[in-house]
């Protein structure tokens, strides 16, 4: 397995265009100055929890096999949807 890599706090700038301009316009994150915790590499059955707006890389596969993630998100009983991004996100949010 492999290493996963995060930059400690990104979920805190990249959710900052969901409520404050539109979310598919990055700003240079580059001067953040994010700390890039590593985990040890990851076997068979490993997981990795982490927050879903976490800027997380890994170093390239070099096994033979794919590699495979799954995302599970949760929301709380009623939560709303914000609007479709198709839509231009609008008043509406």
């Amino acid at each position: 397995g492999s290493p996963l890599v995060f930059a400690g706090k990104s979920h805190r700038d990249l959710a900052l265009g969901f409520w404050h301009g539109d979310p598919r316009k990055y700003p240079d994150l580059s001067d953040r100055g994010y700390t890039e915790p590593s985990a040890d590499a990851m076997a068979l059955g490993d997981v990795s929890c982490h927050h879903g707006w976490t800027l997380h890389c890994a170093p390239p596969n070099q096994e033979t096999r794919q590699r495979r993630a799954l995302a599970v998100s949760y929301f709380i009983d009623g939560a709303v949807r914000v609007a479709d991004p198709a839509d231009g996100y609008g008043e509406d949010r």
